[in-house]
């Protein structure tokens, strides 16, 4: 982070000694506040707490943009900036309409660093578990900062070394982060990435250009993106694919997850837990488990006896 905060924010996150850094919040005319473990906590430089004052925010903030506004000007209507290194950072403006759509952004006011974390072997008990003989289909899915982009990447990067093809749909330029032609983070020796495209457009690209064995997408988000993946498993490709999800509780309540389970191609669930924990599970545990708590009236009660997780 030394290329975009300023040496005295730098030097105050490296004196508090502590390597699991999630996030950096960065708020004009407010506190800095660091994020680790979940855990909130204002960030001092001695005995003094550091708030980040306009000039210095605004710096920042074109450091991020790598001072071209302009050329992240499709990322900043969505909310966000990819650095180089894969991480994104969160922008909260004010929304600029023409014609019923965003045309532009306004009065930045907070940034979100995330921080990318690559993990080499971090994925060995689900690729063990799940892959040693051939590859399936397999939905992750947890909260934010729980760790599917890093697991994704890491299942990527083993089976990719088993000489699987693999190939990435990486629309935020996360799971990658292509840098001119390489790549910053490691994603194995027999990998193809897609940057930048939206999801649908890669994936047909893909298809169609790569003959892949799997093919990796991050954060599915729309019944668009669900579409092109069922056109994918037309063609034989298996799919590893992650969802925003509270809980095991909360899979089926979510009409998009729950129709990525009624294509009846995904075999395998993995719901990431705090810590940078997993634990693994078969689609049918997770369906049969909801279809009998549904008849009782008992829908996602406390315990989950019926699937019985197996932990990182």
């Amino acid at each position: 982070m030394e290329q975009y905060l300023p040496k005295y924010i730098c030097s105050a996150i490296f004196n508090l000694h502590k390597p699991n850094i999630t996030e950096i919040r960065v708020r004009k005319n407010r506190p800095l506040i660091i994020v680790s473990e979940s855990m909130c906590e204002f960030l001092y430089s001695g005995d003094s707490l550091i708030v980040v004052d306009k000039t210095t925010f605004d710096e920042i903030f074109l450091k991020i943009c790598d001072y071209s506004v302009y050329s992240n000007e499709d990322s900043l209507k969505r909310g966000y900036v990819t650095l180089k290194n894969g991480s994104r950072v969160g922008v909260c403006s004010t929304a600029v309409y023409s014609n019923n759509s965003i045309s532009g952004i306004r009065d930045i006011s907070s940034l979100n660093i995330r921080i990318p974390r690559e993990i080499k072997g971090f994925s060995l008990d689900a690729v063990n578990s799940l892959f040693s003989n051939s590859v399936s289909s397999t939905i992750i899915a947890g909260r934010p900062s729980t760790g599917k982009t890093t697991l994704l990447r890491d299942i990527a990067r083993e089976l990719s070394n088993k000489m699987y093809k693999i190939t990435i749909i990486d629309s935020r330029n996360e799971l990658a982060a292509k840098c001119n032609d390489g790549f910053l983070l490691d994603v194995g020796q027999n990998t193809d990435v897609i940057t930048g495209f939206n999801k649908e457009q890669a994936i047909d690209i893909a298809i169609r250009t790569l003959s892949p064995d799997i093919i990796v997408c991050d954060e599915i988000g729309s019944y668009n993106e669900l579409s092109a993946i069922s056109n994918g498993f037309c063609s034989g490709v298996c799919f590893i694919i992650s969802f925003h999800c509270l809980s095991l509780q909360d899979l089926i309540k979510k009409p998009l997850i729950k129709a990525a389970f009624d294509t009846d191609e995904f075999q395998n669930v993995i719901i990431m837990e705090d810590n940078f924990n997993y634990s693994i599970y078969s689609t049918y545990e997770v369906m049969n488990e909801a279809f009998r708590r549904n008849n009782d009236n008992l829908l996602f009660g406390s315990d989950w006896d019926y699937a019985i997780p197996r932990h990182l």
